[in-house]
Order: structure tokens, then C-alpha cells, then sequence
């Protein structure tokens, strides 16, 4: 239901501060943090990553996200899946540089 298009649009005409409070109340994202991702669902994606760099050549990078776990991963020279983790605990990010591979790395 929070899903809906018009649950959606009739969010976004709330105030933020009632918007935030209603978010932290039906969300549930609190009671999940440092729990550790599940093992099918890490690699369900890491499976995907792989599956899209082999299928397209020209793909140097695939970022992934929302199984929170921390990972750059070089797949075949210069071709990398990346995923930053979870905001939550760390604060994690990806540089991506013109050169060199993907680094993690954490906001101060």
C-alpha cells in the first residue's frame, strides 16, 4: 500500500518534518541495521553483476545496491562489480577515478 503511485504523490505534498515521522514510524529499516545481509540475496546479486559484465563487453563498472554488503570485485581485468554497502552503520561511498580500480571508502 505505501507503495501505491497515489500513496506516492500524496506523500510527496507533505511537509518533510510529517513526512520523516511517518516514515520512521512504518519503516522498519531501524530494526534491521547490523543485521548481517542474507547469504541468497548477496549472492543473487553478485550473480546478476557477474551475468551483466559477461553479457556486454563494453560495461567497465556494475554498482549495485540494497544488499549492504561492502565488496569491490574485479570480475575480468578493469571490469568491476561494486557495491557501496549500507549507509546506516558506515557511511560508505565509491570513488571512481579515472584511473585505477573502484575504492570503498567512508564518510568522516
Amino acid at each position: 500500500m505505501l507503495r501505491h503511485p497515489w500513496a506516492a504523490a500524496g506523500y510527496r505534498w507533505l511537509h518533510p518534518d510529517l513526512g520523516v515521522a511517518i516514515a520512521r514510524r512504518v519503516s522498519t529499516t531501524e530494526t534491521k541495521v547490523g543485521r548481517p545481509p542474507r547469504a541468497g540475496q548477496v549472492a543473487a546479486v553478485r550473480a546478476w553483476a557477474r551475468a551483466q559484465l559477461e553479457a556486454d563487453p563494453t560495461l567497465e563498472i556494475v554498482l549495485a545496491g540494497h544488499v549492504h554488503q561492502a565488496v569491490v570485485e574485479e570480475v575480468a581485468p578493469g571490469r568491476y562489480y561494486v557495491n557501496a554497502g549500507d549507509w546506516l552503520t558506515r557511511q560508505p561511498y565509491v570513488a571512481i577515478g579515472p584511473e585505477g580500480p573502484p575504492r570503498l571508502c567512508e564518510w568522516l
